[in-house]
Order: C-alpha cells, then structure tokens, then sequence
C-alpha cells in the first residue's frame, strides 16, 4: 500500500475533500486534515506535515490500527520544538506579526520545506550560520518569490550575502559575531521590515555551531528575543 496527498487510488491512504481518506482497508474516512491543529503552521497544515500524516496512517492502518484509533494518535501527536514551531504573535500596526522557530532547518531543502509551508505570507527570513559547503544560490534563486526580505546572520555572511545579491533577494546584514547579540540584532530588523500579517521565519539553512551550543539553543534565543518585543523596546 502507499499513499498520497491527493485522491487515493486503490490500495493507498490519501486525502480526498478535506479528509485524510483510507482506500487500502476500506475505512474510508479516518479524519479531518483542519482538525489535526497540532500540525498547523500559520493557521493550515502544511504539505509536508500531510504527506507524513498520511504515511503515519498508512502503516497503522497496516498493522491493524481501526480508523478512530488513527484520527487519535494524529491528533495527539506533537512536533518535536524548532520544527516550524509558532513561538509568539506580536502587535503592529493594527494587526499582528507573527514569528516562527525552524531552527532545525539546517540545510537548503529543510529551508526551502519551511518557506513553501508558508507560501502567499509575507516573509521576513532569518538566514545563515554555517554553511558546510553548501552552494546556496540555487535554494535562493528558488525562494525569491516567496520572501520579502531576508535578515543574515552567522560567520559565512560573504559568500551568503553575495548569493543573497545575485539571487535578487532584499536583504540586511548582522555583523555581530557573538550569537545571542547576532539573533536580537535580526530579530529587530526582520520585525521593523514586517507589515501587519507576515511572519518573521528562523529558517536558517545552516548550521549553528558558529555562533551558537546547537541549534536549539539559537531558536530558543530567537523566540526569547521575538517575546521581548511584546513588553518592552530591545535594547
């Protein structure tokens, strides 16, 4: 059996007018993709998180599972934190900026996976650190439509910066070295960049080592810093 996040032919587990929709074991329904909130990011649930539903059900499904036992277990599950996580909503201008931990995305697809799971917001992107090599033009030639503006950070900025420009991605560029002082830094200008309804998104596509224990601590300083806008003007 497989699945998709399209129709399901026979044999697989798919989703078919807003329901994640069993046609390998004949269930039918199992449960509604809207209802699954742990899941959503910015209001929906993004295709990634979807495809690994339905690949969650799929195999339970296959060992036996009964539909109601599946729309359980999705709805209970959690994602592991700086995983697309929302860390705070914070007040602008009439309406709100909202900020989202990706930490984890510590390479171009990751990165990528979050910009698309938010495609048609206004996106201010937290970006850079360690870049292991990687060529990075290729992910920004991609990800132009979907940014406003992208905030860089971390000890790789040259070669970034210069792909951030021949990419024609809008950006600004944080040259403090020491990490806690970088991400604040970021953090002010991404959210004096936002208007009312875009996301300020951590989505690094490097590694954290340069200027931070791991990357768990760098998102952790990211939604620190974010929440100190709520109370008071960052320093």
């Amino acid at each position: 059996m497989g699945f998709t996040p399209a129709r399901p032919r026979p044999a697989q587990v798919g989703v078919d007018e807003g329901w994640i929709f069993d046609n390998a074991f004949a269930y039918g329904r199992v449960c509604r993709v809207d209802a699954l909130e742990s899941l959503k990011v910015a209001g929906i649930v993004p295709l990634h998180r979807i495809e690994n539903a339905l690949a969650a059900a799929a195999a339970s499904l296959a060992m036996g599972a009964k539909p109601e036992q599946v729309a359980r277990g999705l709805s209970k599950f959690k994602p592991e934190g700086h995983r697309l996580e929302e860390a705070v909503k914070v007040s602008k201008e009439g309406g709100e900026v909202e900020f989202i931990d990706d930490s984890k995305a510590t390479n171009p697809a990751s990165a990528l996976v979050a910009l698309s799971a938010l495609e048609g917001r206004g996106i201010e992107w937290i970006v850079g650190g360690e870049t292991k090599g990687c060529d990075m033009l290729p992910m920004l030639q991609e990800a132009k439509g979907k940014v406003r503006r992208a905030v860089l950070i971390g000890k790789d900025r040259a070669g970034f910066a210069k792909a951030l420009f021949e990419a024609g991605i809008p950006f600004d560029e944080v040259k403090e070295e020491e990490g806690s002082a970088a991400i604040k830094e970021a953090v002010k200008l991404a959210f004096a960049a936002a208007l009312p309804g875009d996301v300020v998104l951590l989505a690094p596509a490097c590694a954290s080592r340069d200027q931070f224990r791991d990357m768990a601590e760098r998102g952790e300083k990211f939604t620190e810093f974010a929440n100190a806008l709520k109370g008071w003007a960052l320093a």
